[in-house]
């Protein structure tokens, strides 16, 4: 605007007729367009002193610029845009890109007045903002954080009552901006290009989102973006979390680089190999359900087996690997050397496929964010990628790139480690069936315990390890069992079962989670399998040896109705509740067996906490059943809580589960008892066999106990469908009876037909305090597990198991 087009047309429009503070109001249409759109004849904005000039030569209008500063303040006007307002502009331009968006379609109201935005300050403004977004520090951990697709991950988010949607529109028009929609461009019309302006808008909020990305938050990331392009970004991220998970869980072997479609070529034969493979093979790794037309896994686990690690020759390999390697078939893939395994780096391979996009066939022009910015500021800080590399390999379950990983530790690492609590994300990918306890013990060859107790749900590794058996054997919401889970819907590590049966990259868990489902479906799971039990007593037994007493009491977690007491869980009173959620809300099927294996597990090894310590605790809380207005809570120990539980409650499971309940209240039984008379003698003689004043280690019956659980682990898994979950060697009925009465016989073939090693009064195997393997345990042979489609063989833990 010229400062012409403000002249007053007449005598009239100079209202000289009018008081001088009047004038003010009807000069206003003037006085404002004339300081904050015109410009003098030199080009140069209007100043205080300029607009005083020209309206008193023009307008007979005489005010000071003090005068003028005033009335501006007073009419809330100012020529300056805050910095607010202009972050503001920014947004709303960033989230309504159009063709043919202009920045001077934006106007701001100011008072009774438009004002359009001085494209200098908004310049200066984006320049500012875009160089504090390259200073800003990675998270870490921040590209491993995709596990899911769009389409599952939006799943996640369960709808609060009386709560927006995390997604409604995030960017709002402020009441005080007004942006005029482009013209319709005509059919055939050349559209032109942004203007400089709208292009560094753009390019700002490209490397803002970018910046959100790399500072970890990604919640708001995503919020801020309209759906398609959430989805977009989503699924790109998704694809490289499946491009590391691929390189991490084959790193030694097969392919040295990973294009998308190599992936696509391995997850999509292996899903049309298996659908061709089920009716040839009863053992097959997933059949088809017939009812709803879905894939579900078979019922059968895999399965580790720990023997003796033996020097071996290898044979050499054929120098023609291009004749033998086949994508569809990692059997196939030949080893890396030893030169290609010390030059390969797993963190570099991470850092090129983001800077060369190598990952997805989603092209970069498609992305709202930048990828130049966020492969700079890797590369400027190539080190942000290890904590990405060590979490990618421990999800993996590779333990040999965990040991590269280890070799190049640092303290700054192991202190950055933290954040992903390793330890608690290797029981939330335990893989019985592969590595077993294999990955937590590296972890604990490693890394100091110390600061690695509680993760950031709360929960101990005992916990952790609880919450493996409740998310794979029961049906219960996360929300059931952890307040750390409030805003959950589904349990850490799903995407990889304990037993086997799928993986993260499986063809079965992508197409489910590609078909919008986050949670595994019940259909898929089964009972408390012995390759779960097998993997949770040896991580149990490990975690106890390193970090000591076993401590939980972040689960089932709840507070007096009357008093507000916050009421927590003991160990053993914690795995009582398991029990019972397995009687009430597990598979069917179900035995409690592999609690009653845990149960051992906990009594026999060292500084666990005391059967006899109490805490409080209120069933009537706990199943929802206690009236207002009382206190239900006691103090009791495991003994005394166990025998709390309602009867009505526990009448409702199936009869093998009752006999399973009946089984712990008399181990626990014999334990407090054992317990007591212990208090009560001044002197405790260590016992013979492994040197601890450990009154458990001389009651015969938790002793025999041990000794068959650990042969029964060791000897048998369900072959096909029609075979019961424990063998026909242990019978639950002959216990229950053996625990009941005072000097009777454990009428089971394990013990009566003689088919153990001699063991003491431990149950542990004469010469072994750590973990047994089947050969240290069978009198003969008669172990049913050497079906080598289905197992891992593995070396025996170094960790003893108590």
């Amino acid at each position: 605007m010229k400062a012409d087009d403000l002249l007053p047309q007449s005598e009239e429009a100079k209202f000289l007729n009018h008081h001088h503070n009047d004038r003010w109001t009807h000069l206003k249409p003037v006085i404002v367009p004339l300081y904050m759109d015109c410009r003098d004849t030199f080009g140069k904005t209007m100043t205080y002193a300029k607009v005083a000039a020209f309206m008193k030569l023009h307008y007979d209008f005489h005010a000071t610029e003090n005068q003028y500063k005033n009335w501006f303040k007073k009419w809330g006007i100012q020529k300056r845009t805050p910095g607010t307002e202009k972050g503001d502009i920014v947004s709303v331009l960033g989230k309504r890109q159009r063709l043919g968006q202009s920045t001077s379609n934006v106007t701001l109201q100011q008072g009774n007045s438009d004002k359009h935005i001085d494209k200098k300050q908004l310049v200066r403004y984006l320049k500012s903002e875009m160089q504090a977004y390259k200073n800003c520090k990675i998270a870490p951990g921040v590209f491993s954080s995709w596990s899911l697709p769009y389409a599952a991950w939006i799943k996640t988010f369960e709808k609060q009552p009386d709560q927006p949607s995390p997604f409604g529109t995030s960017v709002r028009t402020p009441n005080y901006m007004s942006i005029e929609s482009p013209a319709a461009i005509s059919p055939g019309k050349e559209i032109a290009a942004p203007s400089p302006a709208m292009q560094l808008v753009e390019t700002e909020r490209a490397q803002y989102r970018s910046s959100m990305l790399l500072q970890g938050q990604l919640d708001a990331l995503l919020t801020s973006l309209g759906r398609d392009k959430r989805m977009v970004v989503h699924n790109f991220f998704h694809d490289f979390y499946i491009h590391s998970i691929v390189t991490a869980k084959y790193w030694g072997k097969g392919p040295r680089v990973w294009s998308p479609g190599m992936i696509t070529a391995l997850l999509g034969s292996e899903m049309s190999q298996t659908a061709q493979g089920i009716s040839n093979s009863a053992y097959s790794p997933v059949s088809i359900m017939i009812g709803m037309g879905s894939e579900a896994p078979t019922n059968l686990c895999r399965w580790a087996i720990h023997a003796e690690k033996h020097d071996y020759v290898p044979i050499p390999e054929v120098a023609n690997e291009d004749e033998l390697f086949d994508i569809r078939n990692p059997n196939s893939w030949a080893e890396w050397t030893n030169e290609q395994l010390s030059s390969a780096s797993f963190t570099d391979s991470m850092q090129n496929s983001l800077e060369n996009h190598t990952f997805s066939h989603t092209p970069v022009e498609d992305l709202p964010i930048s990828m130049n910015m966020i492969a700079s500021s890797v590369s400027q800080d190539p080190r942000c990628l290890e904590i990405d590399a060590w979490k990618l390999a421990i999800i993996a379950g590779n333990r040999d790139l965990l040991e590269t990983l280890r070799d190049e530790i640092t303290e700054t690492i192991g202190e950055d480690l933290k954040d992903i609590h390793p330890f608690h994300l290797a029981i939330a990918f335990l893989d019985g069936a592969k590595s077993c306890c294999g990955v937590f013990e590296d972890l604990l060859e490693t890394l100091s315990t110390l600061h690695y107790r509680v993760d950031n749900f709360g929960h101990t590794v005992f916990d952790s390890l609880m919450v493996s058996i409740l998310s794979s054997h029961t049906n219960l919401h996360p929300q059931e069992v952890s307040p750390g889970f409030r805003e959950m819907t589904r349990f850490p590590g799903e995407e990889k079962d304990v037993c086997g049966r799928w993986d993260t990259d499986s063809p079965i868990i992508r197409r489910l989670f590609e078909d919008g489902n986050a949670r595994i479906p019940v259909q898929w799971k089964h009972p408390f399998c012995h390759t779960s039990v097998q993997a949770i007593c040896h991580v149990l037994s490990g975690s106890v040896a390193h970090f000591g007493r076993v401590q939980s009491g972040g689960l089932f977690v709840r507070y007096c109705s009357n008093c507000g007491l916050k009421l927590t869980l003991g160990p053993f009173h914690t795995l009582i509740i398991v029990a019972a959620s397995l009687a009430r809300n597990g598979m069917a099927g179900e035995t409690l067996f592999g609690a009653i294996a845990v149960l051992s597990c906990l009594l026999k090894t060292r500084s666990v906490i005391g059967v006899l310590e109490k805490f409080d605790v209120s069933v009537e809380d706990l199943y929802g059943i206690a009236e207002p207005g009382r206190c239900y809570h006691k103090s009791v120990d495991a003994f005394e809580f166990i025998q709390i539980v309602p009867r009505g409650i526990i009448e409702r499971w199936s009869s093998e589960c009752q006999v399973g309940w009946e089984c712990m209240t008399q181990i626990l039984r014999i334990a407090a008892e054992i317990e007591s008379e212990e208090e009560e003698e001044d002197i405790i003689v260590p016992c013979e066999t492994c040197g601890l004043y450990d009154a458990h280690c001389g009651e015969p019956k938790l002793g025999l106990l041990w000794a068959t659980i650990q042969t029964e682990l060791l000897t048998y898994r369900r072959l096909d469908e029609g075979m019961p979950w424990i063998s026909a060697n242990f019978s639950m009925q002959a216990l229950e009876t053996f625990l009941k009465t005072d000097g009777g016989e454990f009428d089971t073939p394990l013990v009566k037909d003689d088919m153990m090693k001699p063991h003491s009064e431990c149950g542990w195997f004469v010469g072994n305090l750590n973990i047994p393997i089947a050969e240290e345990v069978c009198n003969h042979f008669f172990m049913n597990m050497e079906d080598h489609s289905r197992s891992s063989f593995l070396p025996r833990a170094d960790f003893i198991f108590f």
